[in-house]
């Protein structure tokens, strides 16, 4: 990677961390939409676009699910905002079958790679580990590592905060 492209990805983690507000946005996969409409418990390794938010709607996110000021972008807003990270999950098919078949699909263990564009090499990466979740007592965590030259810095933690009552 030549300086001016580390830069730029530097350039990209910081605006991205600054951001008042992400968009995050699952890529449609064909073969699982079909499998899933046939009843065949199959999941594709999944994708997602995120963009910021856009400045217009800064103050209209929602603050509950039945906010009735909040941004409700059509299909074709979400669609034409900017891209400013791609994700991408990594994770084995037989996990994924397992899983699927098993009906926690949500669960299974994988990892996710936070990319500029897809030949920049990671800037983050996000591991979760297969847990069953708080109502068994083992809430779900996230390990949030920031990616710098092939090597993983943790930055952060994400765990379910489970509360049955």
């Amino acid at each position: 990677m030549s300086a001016a492209e580390a830069s730029l990805l530097g350039a990209s983690k910081i605006s991205t961390l600054t951001q008042d507000g992400l968009v995050v946005r699952q890529v449609a996969q064909e073969l699982e939409s079909v499998a899933q409409s046939l009843g065949v418990p199959y999941e594709a390794k999944n994708k997602y676009k995120v963009s910021a938010l856009p400045v217009e709607h800064s103050r209209s996110v929602a603050t509950s699910p039945n906010d009735p000021n909040r941004w409700q972008p059509t299909s074709s807003e979400l669609m034409n905002l900017e891209r400013i990270l791609m994700v991408q999950e990594e994770s084995s098919f037989c996990n994924r079958l397992l899983t699927a078949c098993c009906g926690c699909a949500n669960l299974r263990s994988l990892e996710l790679h936070f990319a500029v564009d897809p030949h920049s090499g990671d800037a983050f990466v996000v591991k979760r580990p297969f847990k069953c979740g708080g109502w068994l007592c083992c809430p779900l965590t996230m390990n949030v590592f920031e990616a710098q030259d092939g090597n993983l810095t943790l930055i952060g933690r994400v765990k379910e905060d489970f509360d049955g009552y």
